[in-house]
């Protein structure tokens, strides 16, 4: 992914309980405005006093920077979380485990996380500064991504792809013995199912290293233009859930 693209990733209601209140979110691919991304359409939210959806994430002017050359701060107008202490996942079968924290949140990820760690307000920015739509509130069934601090129950991020992925892009088993490939993972010039135009690859982040690494970005559409999610809710995925398909864009199965 092309670091000047402005990205993030996941649905601010991944598991949003029926206690919610929030407007009919716009369908997907019709962008940003209406949709679950933009904080002025919950009730419960500190609403923007001149309207603007952006400005929850971004600003044009005074954006928030760092001294860290690896951070992906996109005119960035909202907190970030403290994610030095994560918890990543970790299994005895996975060869993408990753160990640091820190490099696990490059890119987008970092940003995602502003919010879906639950120790930020969603409907904080540079000019609303006291928020009221906490993800880990009961309201939203406690649906914080990294609720404790920890990722250890949720897809692996942070690992460089094509380092893992021996597969073929078309889907065929790979024949490597390299150690730490994966014959059942492709490689990323895969497509994403029911989205052709779009593939692993250009949905992956490319860090200072050179390296092309999977971020939350990878498969959800933050913007909500080039997702096609089936279904009641938007999880803002670059394929449907129907099927599994947005796991069969990678994995071999």
């Amino acid at each position: 992914m092309n670091k000047k693209m402005v990205l993030s990733a996941l649905s601010i209601v991944a598991a949003v309980s029926s206690s919610a209140s929030f407007a009919a979110f716009t369908a997907p691919g019709q962008g940003v405005v209406g949709s679950v991304h933009d904080m002025n359409q919950y009730t419960a939210a500190t609403k923007d006093t001149e309207g603007r959806v952006c400005a929850f994430c971004h600003t044009p002017h005074h954006a928030l920077t760092s001294t860290t050359v690896t951070d992906y701060m996109p005119l960035w107008s909202h907190t970030l979380a403290n994610t030095s202490g994560y918890k990543p996942y970790d299994s005895a079968t996975l060869d993408a485990t990753i160990k640091d924290a820190t490099t696990m949140m490059e890119g987008p990820s970092k940003l995602c996380m502003s919010c879906h760690d639950g120790t930020v307000a969603a409907d904080v920015h540079y000019a609303t500064t006291t928020g009221t739509l906490w993800l880990d509130s009961d309201a939203f069934g406690g649906a914080a991504v990294a609720k404790d601090f920890t990722l250890t129950n949720d897809h692996p991020i942070g690992f460089v792809y094509d380092d893992v992925a021996a597969g073929t892009a078309a889907g065929a088993v790979g024949t490597s013995t390299e150690a730490g490939k994966d014959n059942y993972i492709k490689n990323s010039g895969a497509k994403f199912s029911s989205n052709l135009s779009i593939t692993v690859a250009s949905r992956l982040f490319v860090n200072v290293q050179n390296k092309a690494i999977m971020t939350c970005a990878t498969c959800h559409d933050v913007h909500n233009k080039k997702n096609v999610d089936e279904g009641t809710k938007n999880y803002l995925l670059l394929s449907p859930n129907t099927n599994s398909q947005i796991c069969l864009s990678c994995h071999i199965k």
